[in-house]
């Protein structure tokens, strides 16, 4: 039987957002509201081995123009949209995608986010801006720890 939940975050500052399904991997987006065009961002994600055991999985980001839903993958330079990982019990990691945002795609991006390990699968998702590069403040400020944003977490289990 499978068991779906779906969980709507609005959250202040850092998007972030936690897997709370019954699985021993647990995700959390650590993503801005917006980037500026021509930014080359390392989209970063965090991991925790809940278990008693060691784990090992694989994780695929997947970004998509949000207007006209078609994959930007190719286009944001998502090279690395595959990454392999093995925690011990109890550990955490940092996992990041270096991407690069077109200097001409302004608009919104969904992203998504999958987990699987064993026979478990998990679907984070969530959003981001890309700005117009001429928008961009010239207060010198860390944009990326002072935005909100949406993160939509799906996960599946087998």
């Amino acid at each position: 039987m499978r068991k779906l939940l779906l969980l709507v975050f609005g959250i202040l500052g850092v998007l972030g957002s936690t897997a709370l399904a019954q699985s021993s991997i647990q995700a959390k987006a650590e993503l801005p509201f917006f980037f500026y065009q021509g930014d080359q961002p390392k989209l970063q994600f965090v991991l925790h081995n809940t278990s008693s055991q060691e784990k090992t999985g694989n994780l695929q980001l997947e970004l998509f123009d949000a207007a006209k839903k078609q994959p930007v993958d190719g286009w944001f330079y998502n090279q690395l949209a595959n990454q392999y990982f093995t925690l011990g019990a109890g550990e955490r990691t940092v996992v990041r995608f270096p991407v690069t945002i077109p200097h001409i795609f302004i608009g919104s991006v969904d992203w998504q986010l999958t987990v699987r390990v064993d026979s478990t699968q998990q679907l984070l998702r969530g959003n981001f801006n890309v700005r117009n590069a001429e928008q961009q403040e010239t207060s010198g400020q860390d944009y990326t720890n002072t935005l909100k944003g949406n993160i939509w977490l799906i996960s599946v289990q087998k």
